[in-house]
């Protein structure tokens, strides 16, 4: 499945018979698609090790409404914490902070 933004008068595949392009050799893509896949189960094996992650599975918190409420109150936390993030950037008055800041705030910023 693709998304495909297209700002030209006509589509890229307006007439299926003649469309502006063409992919033939999905092998590259194939490849690059392996390597994101890889490195994605990577990464989601770093974060279940994660202690707030292995508590939000464990069977300590069987209960959906407790588990709902829990991941409720993150997401609340989640969404002030890049509001501290950024204040911090914004309040830095030491020159010598402000990069590591700026660093962290484009780090969190947008995250839901």
């Amino acid at each position: 499945m693709a998304l495909s933004l297209q700002l030209e008068d006509r589509g890229l595949y307006e007439n299926t018979e003649e469309a502006l392009v063409s992919f033939k050799n999905m092998a590259c893509e194939d490849i690059y698609l392996g390597k994101l896949m890889k490195a994605n189960r990577s990464t989601c094996k770093t974060i279940l090790k994660n202690s707030l992650f292995k508590l939000i599975l464990s069977d300590d918190i069987n209960d959906k409404k407790t588990r709902s409420t829990l991941l409720d109150c993150i997401q609340v936390w989640s969404d002030i914490f890049q509001h501290v993030v950024m204040s911090r950037y914004i309040f830095t008055s030491d020159d010598r902070y402000k990069p590591l800041a700026l660093t962290h705030l484009m780090e969190e910023y947008g995250h839901t």
